[in-house]
């Protein structure tokens, strides 16, 4: 309990006041944000490498690439040391030269014990909750769109700032299926407009 404490502890203390936490932006994890460059946190060399690594996860589409973040080295991270989470993934574009942060997640694995991650993210969600007051959340249950045999599972809690816009924000578990090999996992996330337009109709299409 004591990583689940300073994992809510952590949320909280980097989101800015109530009263001006109304943008993706004022949401940090490990201190980062949407809207910031990967060169405020790593050089050149180091974000072209990872980049162009077989390991860096490529949409289809090619529009967007996501490239993990970790504290040991491995040719599947950009090494940072992290505080709270278990690994970080960040979305940029492929094409910018900037490599402006156009999603953030923080990761946090189940393992063996997805109860133990549900029991993670309801804490989460009500801390958020209280938190922002005009803040609008819905919950979502959902096929991974990744799995074309349907078993595996997207629990989601999505917020949002303004009404009728998509969702920035998110606390979602993912529980694959046996047989797609992927370990379950606890998320929270961060993600641009343009970025969560291209989920909804572009990625999976």
């Amino acid at each position: 309990m004591k990583r689940l404490s300073l994992y809510l502890f952590l949320i909280l203390f980097t989101l800015q006041t109530p009263s001006l936490a109304d943008d993706i932006r004022d949401f940090q994890i490990e201190g980062m944000s949407v809207g910031d460059s990967l060169l405020d946190y790593f050089n050149k060399t180091q974000i072209e490498k990872q980049k162009n690594s077989k390991n860096t996860y490529k949409y289809k589409k090619g529009k967007f690439i996501i490239i993990g973040v970790g504290d040991i080295s491995s040719s599947y991270y950009l090494k940072k040391k992290i505080e709270v989470y278990e690994e970080l993934s960040i979305v940029i574009k492929s094409d910018d030269k900037n490599y402006i942060v156009k999603g953030l997640s923080g990761i946090y694995w189940c393992k063996s014990n997805i109860q133990n991650c549900f029991s993670k993210k309801k804490e989460i969600v009500s801390e958020l909750k209280k938190y922002f007051k005009n803040i609008k959340t819905y919950e979502r249950e959902s096929v991974h769109k990744a799995d074309k045999s349907k078993e595996s599972k997207v629990y989601s809690t999505y917020f949002t700032f303004k009404k009728n816009k998509a969702a920035n924000m998110g606390v979602q578990i993912y529980d694959w299926s046996d047989k797609k090999g992927s370990d379950d996992r606890l998320k929270v996330s961060a993600h641009s407009d343009e970025y969560v337009n291209f989920l909804i109709n572009e990625a999976y299409k």
